[in-house]
């Protein structure tokens, strides 16, 4: 693929998120410290899901069993990464000795922050393993996609997904601080559900249908995830950067 093949695709994948870490969540050292937490959370839970799948050889084939699990493993991971940001919370609000509407945190800037840190290392990873291979002469496309190439596929596919995992995190914070079922059982559909349409890939040119399912998933995410916090952002009175 050319050099401003590279660049476009690679402007796709990263433009959005790499816009909202520098110029918002980079302006605040807070922020920055829970999106690299963040960043490093999803590596984290990367790793167990891997460790499951080579655990159990017979299933590393069955998609149906691999996505959920991976979906569930980052899940637990999220809910692991809420109770440390909680923990870390009340410590701060102790060593301050003040009340907590004076400590540098609101859910929804450090929730921000932290699907910040998620996607964008969910991109460098997914997106980075594959453009690494895209310099040279021609493109790369698969028998089930003869429309797109490989990585304008994973371009579009990782661009979506860093955004709605900005959306996913403000759901489970506002899902685990309300202590919310029903907006915990909608975060794990939302998510399953985005997971499960990249089976649509490997079916003769439904790829394009797999992107617009995820651009759909990604409006309806966000959508659930304003108006998920939309009550609190209004009685507190806080913006997604302070």
């Amino acid at each position: 693929m050319t050099v401003l093949g590279v660049v476009a695709n690679s402007l796709i994948a990263f433009g959005p998120i790499a816009c909202l870490a520098i110029f918002l969540v980079a302006q605040r050292s807070h922020l920055s410290i829970i999106s690299v937490v963040g960043a490093f959370c999803w590596m984290f839970s990367n790793v167990l899901s891997a460790i499951l799948w080579i655990a159990i050889p017979p299933l590393k084939s069955e998609w149906g069993w691999v996505i959920p699990s991976g979906v569930f493993v980052q899940e637990a991971m999220r809910y692991l990464f809420f109770a440390l940001y909680s923990r870390s919370e009340v410590a701060i609000t102790k060593a301050l000795d003040n009340p907590r509407a004076t400590v540098p945190l609101n859910d929804l800037a450090s929730s921000f922050s932290a699907g910040v840190g998620y996607g964008l290392m969910q991109t460098i990873i997914v997106f980075g393993s594959v453009i690494e291979n895209a310099f040279g002469d021609g493109s790369y496309y698969t028998t089930q996609c003869s429309s797109m190439s490989l990585f304008t596929l994973t371009a579009f596919t990782t661009c979506f997904v860093s955004i709605m995992q900005i959306a996913w995190m403000i759901i489970g914070f506002n899902a685990y601080r309300n202590k919310s079922l029903l907006r915990l059982i909608g975060l794990i559909v939302l998510h399953l559900g985005s997971s499960m349409t990249s089976l649509l890939n490997q079916q003769k040119d439904m790829c394009l249908v797999g992107i617009g399912c995820q651009f759909l998933f990604m409006v309806v995410s966000i959508c659930c995830a304003f108006f998920s916090h939309n009550f609190a952002v209004k009685k507190l009175g806080v913006s997604a950067i302070d």
